[in-house]
């Protein structure tokens, strides 16, 4: 029952009460002018009580005063914790919103800056842009660092391991150009992730869908940047903290001489390059196929052999 409503029986059970009582004293000393002087002063004092009951009233009616004070202060208090959640989840939206524009804003710059990505090419004699500039350039680092002729990493010694690495470094920064605002401009993306959202899964989510904007040649050309990149760039840090490499790395192209420097450099471990074929048959069907098409291979080669002669 609410304060109002108790205040309202109160109030009417004190007035039935009153009521009730001037009634009966009415009732016992009438009529009124039949009382002696004596009799009247004690008629008077009888209705002593009401007044106590009156000064009663004036205190309970004080006590329900504040009883509704209280009640109303409870309800603004529950209208300014209303306010404020609403206020906050406004706060929340406008958040999200401000970071979807410029998340988006990013990745048209992004998208911007890679198609704006230029460098001239002598075999051809025109000027590559976008992926064609960097698929240009990363073959050329490839065939750049395969005049050393150096096999394999791992069972080599230390200063080979060096004198390996010291090559890459020296063909990366001399082969690739360093292309500062295509760079630029996916560190933001990175540091607008990780500075704008608090929960994990929220980061993850971005971080997904900006990794699923980024080419094959993209990866390969930033896998090689961040191998050179200076420990004051933070690049190389939010590619290892965002995992870029854990699902697409094994695809990128990069050698796996390459990725044993990089984890000879930087200790981070690249998933290696896939070196088996998926296919929906069991080992023992394949066996058989292998067979059959050596077989079939002999065959043709020995009849070509025949022909020949």
């Amino acid at each position: 029952m609410s304060v109002g409503k108790l205040s309202k029986y109160i109030l009417g059970g004190v007035v039935f009460v009153v009521a009730s009582y001037a009634t009966f004293l009415l009732w016992i000393t009438w009529p009124i002018s039949s009382l002696t002087i004596g009799q009247a002063g004690v008629f008077g004092d009888s209705f002593g009580i009401v007044t106590s009951m009156f000064s009663g009233l004036a205190f309970a009616g004080m006590i329900i005063t504040i009883l509704l004070q209280r009640e109303e202060l409870g309800l603004q208090r529950e209208e300014l914790r209303e306010t404020r959640l609403e206020i906050a989840e406004q706060k929340k939206i406008f958040k999200i919103q401000n970071f979807n524009e410029s998340f988006y804003r990013l990745l048209d710059f992004h998208k911007r800056n890679l198609s704006e990505l230029s460098v001239y090419s002598d075999e051809k004699s025109e000027r590559l842009k976008g992926i064609d500039a960097l698929s240009f350039l990363l073959g050329r680092l490839k065939k750049s660092y395969s005049s050393y002729g150096f096999q394999g990493f791992k069972d080599t010694t230390e200063d080979e391991k060096i004198e390996m690495s010291y090559a890459l470094f020296v063909e990366v920064q001399t082969t690739l150009v360093r292309q500062s605002r295509y760079l630029e401009t996916i560190t933001s993306i990175f540091t607008l992730i990780d500075t704008q959202l608090e929960k994990q899964s929220e980061k993850e989510v971005y971080l997904d869908l900006f990794a699923s904007q980024l080419t094959v040649y993209e990866l390969k050309y930033i896998f090689y940047q961040c191998l050179v990149s200076t420990p004051e760039d933070s690049l190389r840090e939010y590619v290892h903290n965002a995992s870029l490499y854990s699902d697409r790395g094994q695809d990128i192209g990069v050698s796996n001489t390459h990725r044993d420097i990089y984890k000879f450099i930087h200790k981070i471990e690249i998933p290696r390059s896939k070196s088996k074929f998926h296919v929906p048959f069991d080992r023992k069907k394949i066996r058989n196929i292998k067979k059959k098409n050596r077989i079939r291979k002999e065959t043709h080669n020995k009849a070509s052999q025949k022909d020949a002669a």
